[in-house]
């Protein structure tokens, strides 16, 4: 059965905690329980934000319209106890920014109370671009944009798109193997400058295949994946395959040496597939 990848972001808290501290994401996680669904719940619109430009990839993000005020980038005079204002208006953007298909603002308040509620509602509504929905029901906003299953006892998920990291030296070279990619796979592109991040963003985005672009032996400081490629190595499951990719020769299986053509890169790859 397809998985379906979902972020929902709210901050509101439950004083009385019975529902849970954080009760809107607690709900969303009862609706979405058993579900064909692989739901992330994020406290506030800060961290929504770096979780969207992490490398994640979404299929829905459902934010809600008001949230307190972050002090993040605030001069110090104007910190402290922040109103709710309406950050999912940011959460929506970024995450059309970064290209995620489907992304809803819930809100339930009285649309003749707050003019940017009424506005949404009556102006946007459900859109093909970002979706305005007048209630707080992360499940039914879910269901406007993809079909949510239960999922039978026994049964496991699968995505409806295979995952590439691409990460290493040589942005250029990475991109001219991005074009040769099957166009409905999802790419992980991981810049050069970001390599740092690489094996955090490889545990998250859980790719099926990942490629390495760079020296593996750690002996040309300035082209080393050594240390990605070791944690990689120790930490992947069985079915997620890598390799890697450098001008030197290296002992190991999981490697190729340059220059070779990109269908020999993704055959060597694909190797064992059905």
């Amino acid at each position: 059965m397809e998985q379906i990848n979902i972020l929902v972001v709210d901050d509101r808290l439950d004083e009385s905690l019975e529902l849970g501290a954080f009760y809107e994401l607690e709900k969303a996680r009862q609706q979405f329980a058993g579900k064909n669904v692989k739901l992330r719940c994020i406290i506030g619109p800060l961290a929504a934000a770096l979780v969207l430009t992490s490398k994640a990839k979404f299929d829905i993000v459902l934010t809600s319209l008001m949230m307190k005020g972050e002090n993040e980038g605030m001069y110090d005079y104007v910190r402290g106890d922040r109103p709710d204002v309406p950050s999912g208006l940011a959460v929506a953007m970024i995450a059309k920014n970064e290209g995620v298909e489907h992304v809803a603002i819930l809100t339930n308040m009285d649309l003749h109370s707050d003019p940017i509620a009424w506005s949404l509602h009556y102006n946007i509504g459900q859109n093909n671009c970002i979706s305005v929905f007048n209630d707080l029901d992360w499940l039914a906003a879910a269901k406007k944009f993809m079909e949510i299953k239960d999922v039978p006892s026994g049964e496991k998920l699968t995505r409806s798109k295979k995952r590439m990291m691409l990460a290493g030296i040589n942005d250029d070279f990475k991109e001219s193997l991005k074009v040769d990619l099957p166009s409905d796979w999802d790419v992980i592109f991981v810049k050069e400058s970001e390599s740092n991040q690489a094996f955090d963003i490889f545990l998250y985005g859980e790719p099926e295949f990942s490629i390495l672009v760079g020296d593996i032996s750690d002996q040309r400081e300035e082209h080393s994946i050594g240390h990605i490629f070791r944690d990689m190595n120790n930490g992947r499951r069985p079915e997620q395959k890598f390799l890697a990719l450098d001008w030197a020769e290296h002992n190991h299986s999981n490697f190729l040496r340059l220059p070779c053509s990109n269908a020999d890169i993704l055959a060597k790859l694909q190797e064992g597939d059905d």
